[in-house]
């Protein structure tokens, strides 16, 4: 009933739509324009659809290759498109699909998008798609990277969308040729479902949080299976700890570290601080999860398993091997989705500061998400502003018009990644039975297990493979919602023959015990037979009942030995089918007018995310006034809790009734936000806590409810519930479509949101921590790295723009463990004092050295300066071997044997609780549960003191190099050009963001490389243009500097102009610099020698004399924004052909500044002039060639030109360091014959004297005539 239902649904809408795509909306009302140092755009148009337009129209200019790059990574066709480059993208396809969608539900999750966002994302695909039309059309340059893929015939395919991959071909695809009209050459390629792919592909690498429960039943059986019982599940709980009560948290809780507990001492909760359970919405539901919740910890009820009970309930087959497996196809998916610039890494950190602790009065925030280092960048900046609802500017990433990180006019916000789990682990018995269709025990009832078989391009050359996925959970034609991620037997393997009756796999171990036991195909040739073993060879199976269809060599297959059971792991997500609807939740923040409205979008998604925001409105009432404005924290998801007593860390038993549902029932009518079951929630209260309860009470987790619709025509939609009584729900959130009649739902319980807003403290800061106090946590103990940037916080009342500057710079020398130094050596003084050095005087030395190292200034990081910096101190080394020595030391007799010692955060975070627990003087840490002692019968100041020791007599590793962030296109190995400057690494956002959030909105931002991705060329003819803005950004990056976040697009409003004046300055810069637009084009405030026109066209900053800080003024300085560049102030060049052979000629005469050291007595001097296409002249004068004619003055001449065709240069110093020096360099005739002049326009000269880049210089040449070609002035 409901895939019909749907499908028709689905059908009407498709058909009104087609009709869109084939009338274009009129996009007059819309424009964009660049700034033109930095080609950044800035969008405004009358409507939200007509910006959504031009959104996509800019993206595809810039990042066209992204979106497909993208796409194919989120629909699993990557190896379609560059199989023939690397095979092994066909196993990043499968994972892709594995726990995937079809074609069907793709689209079924844009058709439950609100129809506003939903028509948002069709309008950002007429741009991206308008854009391939004109590529096509030979109107706008075609990018290399499609030239590419049309050169492989996939011209008409470039998302890899025009065939039927699963259930059907994309809807919307239209092919070239005429299908649509209004783009005859290119069809209609890009689709909402491609958008919806990519928005699949972020939300699950950004907001899918796991406790790996697979793997932690493993290391509970292992453990158990060396210990025992007691000591196993003891042992297993230190290993698995959920929640240090001392570990950092972002909703503020004075006992923990940096709001005022560093080594915390637990203060009581008064009483009067808790709100009663009946006004936080905790009702008897809650009772039971909590009631549940404390069984497990302490041992067990009538009803239900102890640990040890749980761990024999399942067979002991290799599961963390199989963790093992998963992880390692994931590490390569990701390695070489890293490489082809389609991968997105975890991370980002982030700041609020309330205007009582601003210098200026004006509360910030400042945002670094941490994205990772790909080319081109993953994010870019633009302005999104429409005459309607969006008015936003910042970071955005591909797929959809929506800005992630960024402000609009009344509030600013980021996003980190947040640790709430939304992804649960089921355990599903396969039913042992002679069948061909696989079946498996649904809560008590042998129910088919749903495979779905997708289609895999291997290549570009049309050659296919089949694959068959698996689900569970099949409730009212839903397809089922539990992905199964693996199958769990004795034996498993692909075979290498077979026949109707018998399987054969060469190598394998069967033999006599899988005799009564089953075989079991689950892709290949025969998927879904299931038989019993009748007999069995080393390496042959013989069914006692004859295959339907004979396995052969595709047949991949699973064996359990008589008496054994077939686990299959199944995920159960809570944003399953829902990746869009935090998709278009978060298209509400860049709509916020408010922090509360940030919250609302918040509270949509189902993934989980951290918004921290800052908003310019009068005090929300909610919290403490802090003077001006509002500031905020919110971390989204829907992590359910268990109605059972099934331990949080261990896989639910599918055989069992589902412990995540509170109800189960039908619908008997809905409304836009209500939903009518008669009497199903009797004597049940699912109304949430209050606004600010977690902050209110840090150590409750509270609970709110969701209720599911799990199908039917509302499938598949989840909403908070605001409120019910027997017989209704109200929900948060209105219904993008209205569930019916015969709808099935779901209620669970979630932990309720962690939030503060307006904390008294003031200040907030999160850098993937745990939330808030009560919260579960995946290895976070006391130590970590938010407690850094927390404690500064806490330090200084009076935060300004310089001062936010800078600490984001300190955070670069952290590890990403932070400062493992922070308590450890301490701790080491401590175990020193108590036992001595042991005779071994090194520890003394080393001690020493590492105490001076956590000191100021280092603070235990590798480096203190990221801009100077050129190595990582070997402390930190130490710290690293030195934590792995104690984990070793101290647990390594209780793991061998059954798991691995733990090592970086976690490893750290368990030898603190093992030293604060024998220690006993560290008061609310963690209470170690073993009973036994880690430390054997020491002492554990001697047995610190001993691993010390042990590397001690090493010393301190000296420092080592840095290294660098590197930037290789992925057709880097095609084409040598497409390697780009590296910078030097350090512990940063990739996106950086600081915005004071006054009347008027001020911010500043940087990311890696630029904005573009355009580079022309061809397969076969190389590349032949890179657009400058691949890389204009890096000298900002590299130097920890930001450019303004113009507000231009206002200005475009009702025809307006950006620049109002005509003086030849954008209005938005002016105002950002000064606050008003009463500077003329000629004002040179600064006194640099720089206009302000001329600032702005250089992009430099109009109020600093010396922008890059490299002590050229910037009217001398022709890279006013590139420390390492200083350029001639004037340069006089000529570059002349002659119809005679060997007769050209090249004269350069330059003036400038020098602020490095030349000594061409010693060093190389090397001197290029070049253009996009490469080097033009290039020569170098080895060391001691020139003459030194005084102190200032050295001089090369040869009139045979023996060198390169040199005949002259001429190096003249300026007498001190504020005096210009010269240039002069002279070519005998020669031939240049490859030098268009006719086409050659922006120039480098550049002279390097060793390594120190001493003149860089970059402008037009312009041809005179068509023999010359000669520098601008």
């Amino acid at each position: 009933m409901f895939q019909r239902n749907a499908l028709s649904r689905l059908t009407i809408t498709l058909t009104v739509l087609f009709a869109m795509l084939t009338a274009p909306l009129a996009q007059a009302a819309s424009t964009a324009v660049r700034e033109p140092r930095w080609g950044t755009p800035h969008v405004y148009a009358d409507t939200d659809l007509e910006m959504a337009y031009q959104v996509g129209r800019q993206v595809a200019l810039d990042r066209l290759v992204q979106l497909i790059l993208f796409a194919r990574a989120g629909r699993g066709t990557l190896s379609q498109a560059f199989g023939l480059l690397d095979p092994s993208f066909i196993d990043d396809d499968v994972d892709a699909r594995r726990e995937g969608y079809t074609s069907s539900e793709l689209n079924q999750m844009y058709a439950n998008m609100p129809q506003a966002d939903a028509d948002m994302l069709l309008e950002y695909c007429k741009g991206v798609n308008d854009v391939i039309e004109e590529i096509y059309a030979g109107s706008l340059p075609e990018p290399l990277e499609i030239n590419v893929l049309r050169t492989l015939g996939l011209g008409a395919d470039l998302f890899g969308n025009a065939t039927n991959l699963s259930d059907q071909v994309d809807p919307f695809y239209l092919p070239p040729g005429g299908a649509d009209p209004g783009r005859p050459l290119a069809g209609f390629q890009y689709t909402p479902e491609m958008g919806i792919a990519i928005g699949v592909i972020q939300i699950r690498r950004f907001g899918a949080e796991s406790f790996g429960e697979d793997s932690r039943f493993g290391e509970l059986q292992a453990l158990i299976g060396v210990h025992g019982t007691t000591a196993g599940t003891e042992i297993w709980r230190d290993l698995n700890f959920l929640n240090d009560p001392l570990a950092p948290v972002t909703v503020p809780d004075a006992t923990t570290p940096g709001f005022g507990g560093p080594l915390a001492a637990v203060d009581q909760v008064e009483e009067d601080a808790i709100v009663d359970a009946s006004d936080a919405g905790v009702g008897a539901p809650t009772d039971k999860a909590e009631q549940a919740e404390k069984a497990v910890e302490t041992g067990a009820t009538d009803a239900e398993p102890t640990l040890a009970e749980y761990a024999a309930r399942f067979p002991a087959h290799d599961y963390l091997a199989a963790a093992d497996a998963r992880r390692e196809r994931f590490e390569d998916r990701e390695a070489r989705g890293k490489k082809w610039g389609a991968w997105m890494k975890l991370g980002s950190y982030t700041w609020m500061i309330a205007a009582n602790r601003s210098a200026t009065g004006n509360p910030w925030i400042g945002g670094f998400p941490q994205m990772g280092i790909q080319t081109p960048s993953i994010m870019q900046f633009t302005e999104n502003r429409s005459g309607e609802t969006v008015h936003a500017m910042g970071m955005q990433l591909v797929g959809a018009p929506l800005m992630l990180i960024g402000h609009n006019d009344t509030v600013a916000y980021s996003s980190t990644t947040a640790q709430l789990r939304v992804a649960d682990t089921f355990f599903e018995e396969v039913v042992l039975e002679d069948s061909d269709v696989l079946r498996y025990n649904d809560e008590g009832t042998p129910s088919p297990m749903l495979p779905r078989t997708e289609t895999i391009f291997a290549n570009s050359l049309g050659v296919t493979e089949t694959f068959t996925f698996w689900r569970t959970h099949e409730r009212g034609g839903n397809g089922g919602d539990r992905p199964v991620s693996q199958f769990l037997a004795d034996a498993a393997g692909t075979a290498t023959g077979g026949s109707v009756s018998d399987l054969t796999d060469t190598g394998a171990s069967f033999g006599a015990p899988y005799v009564g036991g089953y075989v079991a195909i689950i892709d290949g040739t025969g998927v879904g037979q299931i038989r019993e073993i009748s007999a069995a060879t080393t390496d042959t199976l013989t069914a006692g009942a004859p295959f339907t269809t004979a396995p052969d060599d595709t047949s991949e297959y699973v064996a359990v030995v008589v008496g054994g059971d077939i686990v299959a792991i199944s995920r159960d997500l809570a944003y399953w089918m829902e990746e869009s609807t935090s998709v278009w939740g978060w298209a509400q923040m860049q709509k916020a007018d408010s922090c509360l409205d940030v919250r609302a979008a918040a509270r949509v998604m189902p993934s989980t995310h951290n918004f921290p925001c800052v908003d310019n409105l009068a005090f929300n009432g909610v919290g403490t006034d802090g003077g001006k404005g509002n500031i905020a924290y919110f971390s989204g998801g829907f992590s359910r809790k268990r109605q059972d007593a099934t331990d949080k860390l261990l896989p639910m038993d599918g055989t069992s009734a589902n412990p995540l549902a509170v109800v189960e029932g039908a619908v008997d009518s809905a409304g836009a936000s209500a939903l009518v079951a008669t009497g199903a929630f009797s004597g049940q209260d699912f109304s949430p806590p209050a606004v600010n309860f977690r902050y209110q009470n840090p150590t409750l987790q509270g609970s709110e409810y969701l209720v599911t619709i799990t199908s039917g025509t509302g499938y598949r939609q989840t909403r908070r519930i605001a409120s019910n009584d027997d017989d209704s729900l109200t929900v948060e959130y209105p219904w993008s479509i209205v569930p019916a009649g015969g709808d099935t739902f779901e209620i669970t319980e979630i932990v309720a949101m962690p939030e503060a807003i307006n904390p008294a403290e003031g200040y907030m800061a999160n850098w993937n921590n745990k939330a808030a106090t009560a919260d579960d946590g995946s290895g976070f103990g006391r130590n970590h790295r938010v407690a850094f940037i927390t404690e500064r916080l806490a330090d200084d009342p009076s935060w300004d723009r310089d001062k936010q500057r800078q600490l984001n710079k300190d955070v670069a020398g952290l590890s990403g463990n932070g400062n493992m130094s922070r308590y450890l050596v301490p701790r080491l003084r401590q175990a020193i004092e108590a036992v001595g050095n042991g005779g071994n005087p090194d520890v003394d030395t080393v001690l020493a050295q590492l105490e001076a190292h956590n000191a100021t200034p280092e603070f235990g990081r590798g480096l203190v300066d990221p801009v100077t910096a050129t190595e990582v101190a070997g402390e930190v080394a130490f710290i690293n071997s030195l934590t792995a020595q104690l984990a070793d030391d101290i647990y390594g007799d209780e793991f061998t044997g059954a798991v691995g010692v733990p090592g970086g955060s976690r490893g750290l975070a368990m030898v603190m609780h093992a030293i604060d627990s024998a220690a006993g003087d560290v008061t609310g840490s963690y209470a170690q549960q073993f009973a036994g002692d880690y430390f054997n019968g020491s002492a554990w100041e001697t047995v610190v003191r001993d691993s010390l020791s042990a590397l001690a007599s090493g010393g301190i590793p000296a420092d080592s190099p840095r290294g660098n962030d590197i930037y290789a296109h992925p057709l880097a190995g095609l084409f040598s050009e497409l390697i780009f400057p590296p910078t030097p690494a350090g512990n940063r956002g990739t996106w950086e963001e600081i915005i004071e959030v006054g009347d008027t909105i001020v911010g500043e931002f940087m990311f890696p490389l630029g904005q573009s991705g355009l580079i022309e060329g061809s397969l076969g003819g190389g590349v032949t243009s890179i657009d400058p803005n691949n890389t204009s950004l890096s000298p900002l990056w590299r130097d920890w500097r930001f450019l303004p976040m113009l507000t231009a697009g206002s200005d475009l409003e009702a025809g307006g102009s950006v620049d109002s004046d005509a003086d030849g300055v954008w209005d938005s810069y002016e105002r950002w610099y000064f606050g008003d637009l009463s500077r003329a084009a000629k004002d040179d405030s600064d006194k640099d020698k720089l206009s302000l026109v001329e600032e702005f066209l250089a992009g430099s900053d109009p109020t600093d004399p010396d922008t890059d800080d490299d002590q050229v003024a910037d009217g001398t300085d022709r890279q006013p924004q590139d420390r390492l560049l200083f350029g001639f102030a004037k340069l006089s060049a000529k570059l002349k052909r002659s119809t005679k052979a060997d007769s050209d000629t090249l004269k350069v005469s330059g003036k400038g500044k020098i602020t490095g050291t030349f000594d061409p007595a010693t060093d190389d001097v090397v001197l290029t002039v070049s253009d996009a296409n490469g080097d033009i002249y290039a020569v170098t004068v080895p060391a001691g060639t020139m003459t030194a004619k005084n102190a200032t003055t050295f001089l090369y001449k040869d009139k045979t030109g023996s060198i390169s065709a040199l005949q002259q240069i001429q190096v003249k110093l300026g007498k001190t360091p504020d005096k210009d020096s010269k240039l002069k360099v002279k070519t005998i005739k020669t031939d240049f014959s490859a030098v268009d002049v006719a086409t050659m326009r922006e120039v480098t000269t550049l002279l390097t004297n060793g390594a120190t880049e001493t003149f860089n210089d970059t402008r037009d040449w312009e041809p005179k005539g068509t023999t010359t070609l000669q520098s601008t002035k």
